[in-house]
């Protein structure tokens, strides 16, 4: 099972096709606007290394408090395929 958080801007259209995504299928997010905050910002460039968007960020949920390196994705339609796998074994 995982916890998806996604880094967008309202102004890239990627983003909104993979929100659109995440809502027609009822899918459990966390949205970062990084626009709205630098420190999110640059917690997408730490995660990244890019400032690019859509990021998704896959944390796998832990027993015993137990840190696992997130799987992190850049870009909705370049990764939809490898998105949509991800999310159905969360399902």
């Amino acid at each position: 099972m995982y916890n998806l958080e996604v880094f967008t801007r309202p102004t890239c259209s990627d983003c909104q096709d993979a929100k659109a995504f995440l809502s027609d299928n009822q899918i459990n997010y966390i949205e970062q606007d990084v626009s709205e905050d630098l420190e999110k910002e640059q917690r997408l460039i730490r995660l990244t290394g890019a400032r690019m968007v859509p990021a998704f960020v896959f944390r796998e949920k832990s027993f015993l408090g137990k840190i696992k390196k997130p799987k992190v994705l850049v870009g909705y339609e370049a990764n939809k395929g490898l998105i949509h796998e991800l999310l159905k074994e969360n399902s």
